[in-house]
């Protein structure tokens, strides 16, 4: 439940507690002073002040709840009060001077949207935030909202930006699954796998010539990557095989002349493969008593986890699901704008007339066949499941 409390509230509970507290002191020593037999005026003065001080935690905690400017002072009081006790006092003051205000503020940008423009709403979790701090987003018609719950952070991306300033990853691999740019920083967020799905598809799929260019860009950054593991294999020979480090070279250069998905793929199994063999020789070696470096099995790890990585980035840019999708968005974008050109001559009616713009034809009529292809080719896959089942 105090998951869901804004951190005023959290701490107007935490001055509540320490308020039972001192309410505990004070009868602990109402108690002491009766057995002692020792009740003289400054006795009673120190009990009725501890009570005192009992009430007052209650009053501010209740305040602080209400979110009440008063509660707020007497609050960073108490973070005074309690700076000796160095983390308590520290969050305190943390909360009443930095973060008094940070949820309402939010929370007057969530309420400007109208409730009946939000398509969807989930809770992500920062992964790479102090606290793993959690965020609200609300998926609108157009745009897309980040607030963080319990921060000051925001961030709102058009329908349009959301394709090139959010990407896909795996939570296996990077302990995330989406990674967002905004405003020159990096936020990356772990969705679960509904909210991931309604992200998915609300999103603008990129074009064919979009994801053409992503895919050269990331497989040359890979191909290089390759090609210094490859040579690390020579520098440290002594424990890694070189023999796989010329291997790793080669489909490293490889990298910069055949652009493909199937790259990924590619070096995925070949890292993979790589990985466990260095793995085993690794094991071997140190089994026999030679000194083996801590660092370089940290390292055969690591290839190993980028060889996955490598498989889940195929996966991200199978044709089926992405290039479909970016094959339609293609065409629908000529046929609109030919129609909007030439508004006499409706070309998604007249593919097969030249004289309809020819040009723009040809176009449409090449990314219709292929979305034919494609979609006779699930057609006979669903058929084909429906046959085993």
């Amino acid at each position: 439940m105090s998951s869901n409390l804004y951190q005023y509230q959290q701490a107007g509970r935490m001055i509540n507690f320490l308020g039972w507290t001192w309410v505990t002191v004070t009868a602990l020593t109402a108690l002491v002073v009766y057995k002692t037999g020792t009740q003289s005026q400054k006795e009673f003065l120190v009990i009725t002040g501890i009570a005192g001080f009992s009430i007052l935690h209650f009053i501010t905690g209740k305040a602080v709840k209400d979110h009440k400017e008063w509660g707020r002072y007497f609050g960073t009081f108490f973070g005074f009060i309690y700076l000796p006790l160095f983390f308590l006092g520290g969050y305190f003051l943390w909360i009443f001077i930095k973060k008094w205000n940070v949820q309402k503020e939010n929370e007057g940008i969530n309420d400007k949207i109208n409730k009946k423009d939000i398509k969807s709403s989930f809770i992500a979790t920062q992964t790479n935030g102090l606290f793993k701090p959690k965020w609200k987003v609300l998926i609108l018609e157009e745009s897309i909202n980040f607030s963080e719950v319990e921060g000051s952070d925001y961030i709102n991306l058009t329908k349009e930006e959301v394709k090139n300033f959010i990407e896909f990853y795996s939570a296996f691999v990077s302990g995330y699954n989406i990674q967002v740019k905004y405003k020159n920083k990096q936020y990356e967020f772990n969705l679960d796998s509904n909210d991931l799905s309604t992200l998915r598809s609300w999103m603008t799929p990129k074009t064919a010539s979009e994801v053409a260019f992503d895919i050269k860009q990331a497989v040359i950054i890979r191909g290089i990557g390759l090609i210094l593991v490859g040579l690390a294999h020579f520098i440290f020979s002594n424990y890694l095989n070189p023999v796989w480090g010329g291997i790793l070279i080669i489909i490293g250069a490889l990298s910069f002349f055949m652009v493909s998905r199937y790259m990924f793929l590619l070096n995925g199994i070949l890292l993979i493969l790589v990985s466990i063999l260095n793995g085993y020789a690794f094991i071997t070696a140190a089994s026999k008593g030679l000194h083996m470096s801590g660092g370089i099995g940290v390292a055969i790890f690591f290839q190993f986890i980028w060889g996955i990585e490598e498989i889940f980035r195929f996966r991200e840019y199978s044709f089926s699901e992405i290039e479909g999708d970016s094959l339609e968005h293609d065409y629908k974008t000529i046929v609109e704008s030919a129609n909007t050109a030439r508004p006499e001559t409706k070309v998604e009616s007249r593919l097969s007339e030249r004289e309809a713009i020819p040009e723009v034809s040809d176009q449409a009529a090449k990314l219709r066949a292929r979305l034919d292809a494609l979609a006779k080719a699930r057609a006979d896959k669903e058929s084909k499941n429906r046959t085993h089942k």
